[in-house]
Protein backbone atom coordinates (compact mmCIF):
# COMPACT_ATOMS: atom_id res chain seq x y z
CA UNK A 1 0.00 0.00 0.00
CA UNK A 2 1.33 3.15 -0.72
CA UNK A 3 1.28 6.26 1.54
CA UNK A 4 -1.14 8.20 -0.62
CA UNK A 5 -3.63 5.13 -0.47
CA UNK A 6 -6.88 6.40 0.84
CA UNK A 7 -6.66 2.46 2.87
CA UNK A 8 -4.68 4.08 5.11
CA UNK A 9 -8.28 6.15 6.37
CA UNK A 10 -9.66 2.58 7.36
CA UNK A 11 -6.64 1.18 9.44
CA UNK A 12 -7.85 1.98 13.00
CA UNK A 13 -5.73 -0.50 15.27
CA UNK A 14 -2.73 -2.72 14.53
CA UNK A 15 -0.89 -5.97 16.44
CA UNK A 16 2.08 -4.86 17.04
CA UNK A 17 5.11 -7.46 17.12
CA UNK A 18 7.91 -5.63 19.19
CA UNK A 19 9.73 -4.50 16.25
CA UNK A 20 10.41 -0.98 14.88
CA UNK A 21 10.58 -2.84 11.41
CA UNK A 22 7.28 -3.45 11.59
CA UNK A 23 6.44 -0.20 10.88
CA UNK A 24 9.10 0.74 7.85
CA UNK A 25 6.55 1.48 5.18
CA UNK A 26 3.77 3.54 7.25
CA UNK A 27 2.83 7.33 6.53
CA UNK A 28 2.87 8.88 9.91
CA UNK A 29 5.89 10.99 10.57
CA UNK A 30 8.51 9.48 12.02
CA UNK A 31 7.22 5.60 11.44
CA UNK A 32 10.08 5.07 8.92
CA UNK A 33 12.98 6.02 11.60
CA UNK A 34 11.07 3.51 14.43
CA UNK A 35 10.07 6.75 16.12
CA UNK A 36 6.09 5.92 16.95
CA UNK A 37 4.58 8.40 18.41
CA UNK A 38 2.75 9.38 15.87
CA UNK A 39 1.49 6.20 14.71
CA UNK A 40 0.12 5.52 18.24
CA UNK A 41 -2.01 8.61 18.02
CA UNK A 42 -3.63 7.80 15.03
CA UNK A 43 -3.73 4.12 14.97
CA UNK A 44 -4.51 1.80 18.25
CA UNK A 45 -1.82 -0.69 18.96
CA UNK A 46 -2.27 -3.85 20.71
CA UNK A 47 0.99 -6.44 21.77
CA UNK A 48 -0.72 -9.83 21.96
CA UNK A 49 1.27 -12.02 24.70
CA UNK A 50 1.39 -14.79 27.35
CA UNK A 51 1.29 -13.19 30.71
CA UNK A 52 4.24 -14.97 32.08
CA UNK A 53 6.24 -13.49 29.11
CA UNK A 54 8.10 -10.10 29.55
CA UNK A 55 7.23 -7.60 27.48
CA UNK A 56 9.68 -6.16 25.88
CA UNK A 57 11.13 -2.89 26.52
CA UNK A 58 10.25 -1.11 22.67
CA UNK A 59 6.98 -2.37 23.20
CA UNK A 60 6.62 -0.99 26.89
CA UNK A 61 7.37 2.40 25.88
CA UNK A 62 5.53 2.34 22.49
CA UNK A 63 1.45 3.59 23.63
CA UNK A 64 -0.09 0.26 23.09
CA UNK A 65 -2.43 -2.22 25.20
CA UNK A 66 -0.72 -5.07 26.18
CA UNK A 67 -3.14 -8.24 26.03
CA UNK A 68 -2.02 -11.17 28.13
CA UNK A 69 -2.95 -14.45 27.73
CA UNK A 70 -2.63 -17.12 30.36
CA UNK A 71 -1.75 -20.68 29.14
CA UNK A 72 -2.96 -22.45 32.12
CA UNK A 73 -6.88 -20.57 31.36
CA UNK A 74 -7.41 -20.08 28.41
CA UNK A 75 -11.36 -20.04 29.28
CA UNK A 76 -10.38 -16.38 29.98
CA UNK A 77 -9.57 -15.84 26.59
CA UNK A 78 -12.91 -14.18 26.01
CA UNK A 79 -12.14 -11.24 28.85
CA UNK A 80 -8.94 -10.39 27.28
CA UNK A 81 -11.03 -10.28 23.37
CA UNK A 82 -13.59 -8.12 25.97
CA UNK A 83 -10.90 -6.14 26.72
CA UNK A 84 -9.29 -5.71 23.00
CA UNK A 85 -12.66 -3.91 22.22
CA UNK A 86 -13.11 -1.64 24.93
CA UNK A 87 -10.15 -0.23 24.61
CA UNK A 88 -10.44 -0.05 21.20
CA UNK A 89 -14.33 1.55 21.82
CA UNK A 90 -13.04 4.06 23.49
CA UNK A 91 -9.68 5.15 21.31
CA UNK A 92 -12.39 5.33 18.34
CA UNK A 93 -14.97 7.37 20.88
CA UNK A 94 -11.94 9.81 22.34
CA UNK A 95 -10.57 10.61 18.35
CA UNK A 96 -14.37 10.97 17.05
CA UNK A 97 -13.23 8.68 14.41
CA UNK A 98 -15.03 8.64 11.07
CA UNK A 99 -14.27 5.67 9.52
CA UNK A 100 -13.82 5.67 5.68
CA UNK A 101 -15.76 3.02 4.43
Amino acid sequence: MDWTSPDWGRVVAVIVQGAKWQFKDWPFPGAAAGELMETFSQVAGFYVHFKDEKVPPAVASWNVKPLGFVREKRHMDMTVMLDFYKHLDAFLLSRKCSLAY
